[in-house]
Order: C-alpha cells, then sequence, then structure tokens
C-alpha cells in the first residue's frame, strides 16, 4: 500500500499512521538511541543508513515513514545558513543528485508533520523540525526552539564532536544568533558556553583539532568573554605539548591565542606569540634539513612560513623583537635549502633514440639552396595548434589525475621560487589553470623538438650557408611583421643569433618583440596603454598578452608560444630574466633562448614568404638577394 494525499486527508490513516509511530517507532527509537552510541556511529548519513536497512522488514505505513525520513537525514547540513541549510549530501550533475528539502511532495511533508510530535530521538526530532521550518507555511517557531533543544543536547566530546556532533551545536549557536531576540526562543547561553569551556580547560590530550573547533565556535559567536586568560594559559599549554610532534597542531593553538590577544587589544602580546609561531617553523625547517631526498624542499617550505608570519608582526613591534636579524636570518637559510635542494634531488630523465630523426634532418636541410634549406629549416618543428595541446593536457588530467591532488613549486637556477601551482583536487581546470597547462606543454614541446631537430638543422645550415647582417636586413625589410623602423635592429638580433650568441640576440629581439606587439595592436585600435595617477604609460608584454583584444589581432596559438617563450613563468620568462638582469653569458638557458631565435626568425620569414610566394624560385632568390 503506498500512502497518497487523499489518505492522509482522512482522519483514520491519520489516526493509523500516529498509532503505527506510537507501538512501532517507539521499538525502533530505543535501537536508534544505542546506535547513536556506538563506535560506528557517524552522523546523519549513518541514521539514513540505519533507516534503509529497517525499510526491508517494516510493514506498509512504517515502511512509507521510514522512507522519508531516511530521505531527509541523507541531506547535508550547512551549520552556517539562513536560506538553504540543508542541501544534497551528492551530486553527479548530468547524472542527478540527491534529495533536496524542496524535492518533497506534499504526502512526504504530511508523513513528516504527522511524525514529528511522537518522536523523542533528537537526531530525527531536530531534522524533522529544521524541514518543516523550511517547508511549512505558516512558519511556528516552536520548530527552531525543538531544533535548538536537540541540537544541545546532544552531548558533546572531544570523541563524537566530529560525528556531526560540533555540527549541530555550531547549527544551534547560529540558530540562537538569528533568533534568539524572539521572546518565544528561550536558551540559555551560559549554559551552552559552560560546556564547552569546561571540555576545553579539562583537555590533556593534544593530538585533535577538536579542542580547537570549540574554542573557535565560542570566539565567532563572542563567548570567551572572562575566560580568556584561562583559555590563554591552556592553548599555550597544549601548544607547548605537541610542538614537536604536531607542528599545524601546535601553530593552531598559537594562532588561537593570537586572535584572543587582538581581542583583547595586547598587541605586543600579539607580536610575542607570532614570534613564537615563527621560530616552530624554523626549528621544524632546521630538523627536516637532516633528512634525505626531500629534506631540503621541506626546509625551505618551513622557513618561508616563518618569513610569511614575522611579515604579520606590526611595525611599532619590529624593533623590540629584532625583526630585521630574523628576517635576514630566515632568508639564508630559506634560500640555502632550496640550493640544497637543487643540487641533491634526484633527476628524473627519458633516453630517446633521434638518430631517425636526425638523419630526415640531414635530408632535408643539407645541400640545398639558401632560400630552399632556409624554408626546410623553418618548417621542421610544427606550429603549435592550441586544439592539439589541449587535447594533451586533457588526457594527461584525466589519465594522471592523482597529480591533480597536489601543488607544484618552480624554482629558478639560483634557487628562487618562480611559480607555484595549487593543488586542483579535481579534473576540472579553470581557465587560468588551463592555460598554465598548456603552456607547459607547449614549453615541452618545444625543448623536446629544439633537443631533437633544431639544433642539428641550425648546424647544418650555419655550416653550409655563410650569412652576412645585409642578408637578415633584407628579410626583415620586406616583411610586414616587423615595423620599418625596427628592421635593422630585429636583423642584428637575428644575425647574432646565427653566429651562435644567443644571450646577445635575445638582449635585443626580446624587447623588441614587445614593440612588435604593441605596434600591431595599435594599428588595430586596440589601447596598449594605462593612465595612472594623470600618467599615461605603455603595458608590458605580459599585460598586453593578457588583453583579450589582442586575440583578435593574434592567433591564440601564436599569443601562446608568445608566452611560453617570453613572459609566463611556466615557459622559459626569457623576457623577465633579460628585463631584470637574471641571466649572464654562463647562466642562460639555452635551449629557451635558442628557440626565441628561431621563433622570431621564423615568424618573420613567414610574413616575408606570404609576399613572394607567387614568385618562382629564379625569382625568390632575385629578390632576397636584391631586396630594393
Amino acid at each position: 500500500m503506498t500512502l497518497n494525499f487523499d489518505m492522509l486527508k482522512n482522519y483514520k490513516y491519520r489516526e493509523q499512521i500516529g498509532r503505527t509511530i506510537m507501538v512501532e517507532w517507539k521499538y525502533f527509537e530505543e535501537e536508534l538511541d544505542v546506535f547513536c552510541q556506538g563506535e560506528s556511529f557517524y552522523g546523519y548519513s549513518s541514521i539514513s543508513t540505519l533507516l534503509d536497512k529497517k525499510i526491508e522488514d517494516a510493514n506498509d505505513t512504517l515502511k512509507e515513514v521510514l522512507k522519508v525520513c531516511s530521505k531527509i537525514c541523507f541531506m547535508m547540513l550547512i551549520a552556517d545558513s539562513m536560506n538553504q541549510p540543508l542541501k544534497e549530501r551528492l551530486n553527479f550533475f548530468e547524472y542527478g543528485r540527491s534529495a533536496r528539502p524542496e524535492d518533497l511532495s506534499e504526502v512526504e511533508i504530511e508523513i513528516l508533520e504527522n511524525t514529528y510530535e511522537n518522536l523523542t530521538n533528537p537526531w530525527l526530532k531536530a531534522r524533522l523540525a529544521e524541514i518543516l521550518w523550511l517547508v511549512k507555511k505558516p512558519k511556528n517557531i516552536s520548530w527552531i526552539q525543538t531544533a535548538i533543544d536537540c541540537y544541545l543536547s546532544m552531548k558533546e566530546t572531544t570523541g563524537n564532536w566530529s560525528k556531526d556532533v560540533g555540527l549541530c551545536h555550531e547549527r544551534a549557536f547560529f540558530l540562537v544568533a538569528k533568533f534568539g531576540r524572539n521572546p518565544k526562543v528561550n536558551v540559555d547561553i551560559e549554559k551552552m558556553r559552560d560546556a564547552k569551556i569546561r571540555i576545553i580547560l579539562n583537555e590533556y590530550k593534544y593530538p585533535n583539532f577538536i579542542v580547537l573547533q570549540m574554542g573557535e565556535l565560542l570566539a565567532n559567536y563572542g563567548l570567551l568573554e572572562n575566560y580568556e586568560n584561562q583559555l590563554i594559559v591552556k592553548y599555550l599549554e597544549l601548544a607547548d605539548l605537541c610542538k614537536e610532534d604536531n607542528i599545524h597542531l601546535a601553530d593552531g593553538y598559537l594562532k588561537a591565542v593570537i586572535g584572543i590577544y587582538e581581542n583583547l587589544k595586547q598587541f605586543d602580546k600579539t607580536s610575542e606569540i607570532i614570534m613564537q609561531r615563527a621560530k616552530i617553523y624554523e626549528k621544524e625547517g632546521d630538523k627536516h634539513l637532516r633528512k634525505e631526498i626531500v629534506g631540503a624542499v621541506l626546509a625551505q617550505d618551513s622557513y618561508e612560513k616563518a618569513l610569511q608570519i614575522i611579515a604579520t608582526i606590526p611595525r611599532k613591534f619590529r624593533g623590540k623583537f629584532k625583526y630585521a636579524q630574523i628576517e635576514q636570518k630566515l632568508y639564508e637559510k630559506m634560500h640555502d635549502a632550496a640550493q640544497l635542494f637543487l643540487e641533491t634531488a634526484p633527476q628524473i630523465s627519458h633516453q630517446f633514440d633521434i638518430k631517425d630523426i636526425l638523419d630526415w634532418v640531414e635530408s632535408e636541410i643539407s645541400g640545398k639552396e639558401f632560400p630552399i634549406a632556409l624554408h626546410r629549416f623553418l618548417s621542421i618543428k610544427p606550429m603549435a595548434k592550441l586544439d592539439d595541446l589541449q587535447e594533451k593536457v586533457f588526457e594527461k588530467t584525466n589519465n594522471n589525475f592523482l597529480s591533480n591532488l597536489f601543488g607544484e613549486k618552480h624554482f629558478s637556477g639560483d634557487a628562487r621560487v618562480i611559480k607555484r601551482s595549487v593543488a586542483i583536487g579535481t579534473n576540472e581546470l579553470t581557465n587560468e589553470h588551463l592555460e598554465e597547462k598548456i603552456i607547459e606543454e607547449c614549453k615541452r614541446d618545444t625543448e623536446f623538438w629544439t633537443k631533437s631537430a633544431l639544433i642539428e638543422g641550425f648546424k647544418i645550415l650555419q655550416r653550409e650557408h655563410n650569412l652576412r647582417l645585409e642578408d637578415f636586413f633584407h628579410l626583415t625589410k620586406l616583411s610586414s611583421f616587423i615595423p620599418e623602423n625596427r628592421s635593422r635592429d630585429i636583423a642584428k638580433g637575428l644575425y647574432l643569433g646565427y653566429d651562435g650568441d644567443f644571450l646577445t640576440s635575445l638582449h635585443l629581439l626580446a624587447p623588441q618583440i614587445e614593440h612588435i606587439v604593441r605596434y600591431h595592436l595599435k594599428n588595430s585600435d586596440v589601447k596598449t596603454t594605462m593612465i595612472e595617477d594623470g600618467v599615461e604609460t605603455e603595458l608590458s608584454l605580459n599585460a598586453l598578452l593578457k588583453k583579450e583584444e589582442t586575440k583578435t589581432v593574434f592567433h591564440e596559438a601564436l599569443i601562446i608560444e608568445l608566452k611560453t617563450i617570453f613572459t609566463h613563468p611556466s615557459g622559459f620568462n626569457i623576457r623577465n630574466d633579460v628585463a631584470h638582469g637574471l641571466v649572464s653569458s654562463d647562466n642562460y638557458n639555452q635551449v629557451g633562448f635558442f628557440y626565441a631565435w628561431y621563433f622570431v626568425l621564423r615568424i618573420t620569414f613567414m610574413h616575408f614568404y606570404r609576399d613572394v610566394q607567387s614568385l618562382d624560385e629564379d625569382g625568390f632568390q632575385d629578390l632576397v638577394k636584391n631586396p630594393s
């Protein structure tokens, strides 16, 4: 028998449900009370599972009640939400989701309303009260009172706080804050507070975060008054107990102390505790240095964290705590740890047999006339294709999902952290993450082609064809990509690269590429400047490439290559390295600088070739030799 709304309107059926609840439900609630105290109980989802099991043996009337109670218990409680405190626990997006309050039918709501008065279990009664408040009109304030009373009747301990008990108490505090001024809501706030204060002050087993969560709950609702000093002593005691074994828990206690001192406006004490926080991370870094393999990078993390912490000390107290000396010491330790990591980290590499590639490059270029040889050389590496790069990124993201759970840290050759990547957590990439992954893929692709084919092709071209500066000038002057007043500068940079001096070459080419991008954007009526404090300045190459309008002027794949080569930390970042003097003849990315030269030469030649492609080979050679 399935209940319907007309049946529920009938007084006899309502009485039948009531009698069923009174008799059969009584035994179930006794079992439920025992279950809620057991080790296998983990909150509302556990109750939902138990109810599902009971459905199999229940009679028809009770079965309907158990089904709807299981449905509402499987909903997830959001303690600090006024309008949506209950949400679906599972969401499979296009494949569906679990129930929300608004999914309940009129029959199910009527069942809950008829069941409500007979319930004694605080977990079920609180959930029904919340549901009725959300879906029934007019609203009855007694439902809020019932929810608060039921939540607070769940005895809190450090053992059960994480099993939805803490969430229920947090919900009770929220409801009291929202409805406490209503004369029909009666709550003993002192009793609510004192129970948790007693648990905190009597805690001697430090390895849990429950004490911190209880204290944070009281602090969030301004209920620490008159207990501040006792809590400070207890938190410092617990922090001292666990600082050797659990630095994050110790840090949590110290941050709680800082929060109390800040509320008391005792900022000198706040600075003192901040120094304690920094010291435990410094000590942790010293311990990590004694470990093999990953110890150095863990130490670098700890020293960096200590630096971030001491930076929060108010300026007026920095002299008292010798801030400058401590900052310098931590910075040196952090840099030394990073340098040690770079020197000792295991190298992961793969070997490829590139003999066939080298033979192919030889056959493509060697023995050819210069214009043809140059064209073949510049055609070795396929042009970057955005769709192909994206496909590779998605494939790696889906196949290597474990890597999404971890962040990344990128170091420069001189042990500076130049880029961080946060953990993605799921296979869903944001636009920012996607671009970063595409640039990383583009860089890997570039490195492979450069090492396996381009450098060998360059050696053949250089060996068989002697080129002068004027040869490159003829090329740049006839290329529509190069502004007329920059053709000689670009030619000089290309010539130096052909002569093997890529470092000097890119010191010329990198800033000129920025000008070329700006030149083409301006010609397309794209604004390339910004005004700040009444002063108009040109945007950097990085900022220009980020503008949406840039995609209307340059192909997106070209923009990705420009970012990979010149501006993005995940790429070669040559514009930054050159502009800030971070490279020298003994220390520069030879692969990156070579490919940057190759890229500029290729894009220059492509635009040159577009204008002369209709000529026959004799005419082509004549134009290259005599452009005027």
